[in-house]
């Protein structure tokens, strides 16, 4: 009875240590699952990031392209108004020149 007795407590002994080691594997897997999940997030936070300093880095070379643009075409236009500016001139001057050539020899 007594040797019963104590290969039941043995064998309880060895079940609870069983279930305790088995307990302490799966928090190790939790554990491990855990910091892996953590180390997802981390990337995809970074990644995250990544994107958005590319998203403005294109954005800005985008602004910087347009300003290029606009102060290009202002100069185009600044050189279209002074030829039209030139050309004015020169077409009012040849038109007063003859006439004054006329009014001298009219004069005459």
């Amino acid at each position: 009875m007594l040797l019963l007795l104590l290969l039941r407590c043995g064998l309880l002994l060895q079940q609870q240590q069983h279930q305790e080691q088995q307990q302490q594997q799966q928090q190790q897997q939790l554990a491990l699952l855990l910091r892996c999940g953590l180390l997802l997030q981390q990337q995809q936070q970074q990644e995250q990031q990544q994107q958005q300093v590319q998203q403005q880095q294109q954005v800005q070379q985008q602004q910087q392209v347009q300003q290029q643009e606009q102060q290009q075409l202002s100069l185009l236009l600044r050189c279209w108004q002074q030829q039209q500016q030139q050309q004015q001139h020169l077409l009012l001057s040849s038109v007063h020149t003859p006439q004054r050539h006329k009014s001298k020899y009219a004069l005459e």
